[in-house]
């Protein structure tokens, strides 16, 4: 967590491409759940939530509960498809990057229906493909190391 926190003040403006960076905590609750499990990906996605919204006291756990549920549903899931292939891995954290992005924007900008297709497409969509990029030179030095998916 720390390190997570570390990198979103530090590195991420610096990884940033016109506004976007790749969802790094998103991205780790993904290969938790895949690799450790339901309940370390659904303690980890509650704690990093909490972390995330401490600057937003208004918004305080709206992160934690989105990201908890995603946790609980990687977990859930898990048993259930290959996710030892790499495209697999590559397309569940695209679409999870997305779904969170997708439920954080729509809270955020409840106000104003209006940006919410602006928003989707600018932030949501870019961030889910950086993610899936980012995820991608994950999962292959994972499975370099000969790291198994499944306990």
């Amino acid at each position: 967590l720390f390190i997570l926190t570390a990198y979103e003040i530090l590195l991420a403006p610096v990884v940033s491409i016109a506004g976007v960076t790749p969802g790094l905590p998103v991205i780790c609750l993904v290969f938790l759940g895949l690799y450790r499990g339901q309940a370390a990906a659904v303690v980890f996605a509650f704690v990093w939530g909490i972390i995330a919204d401490a600057p937003s006291p208004d918004l305080l756990g709206w992160n934690a509960l989105i990201l908890t549920l995603i946790g609980a549903g990687i977990g859930f899931f898990r048993t259930h498809f290959n996710w030892d292939n790499i495209g697999t891995q590559i397309l569940l954290v695209a679409l999870t990057v997305f779904f969170h992005s997708t439920l954080y924007f729509l809270i955020l900008n409840i106000s104003e229906p209006s940006r919410v297709i602006y928003i989707l497409w600018r932030y949501a969509l870019t961030s889910a493909i950086y993610s899936a990029a980012a995820a991608a030179l994950l999962s292959l030095s994972i499975q370099s190391s000969g790291a198994k998916t499944m306990e």
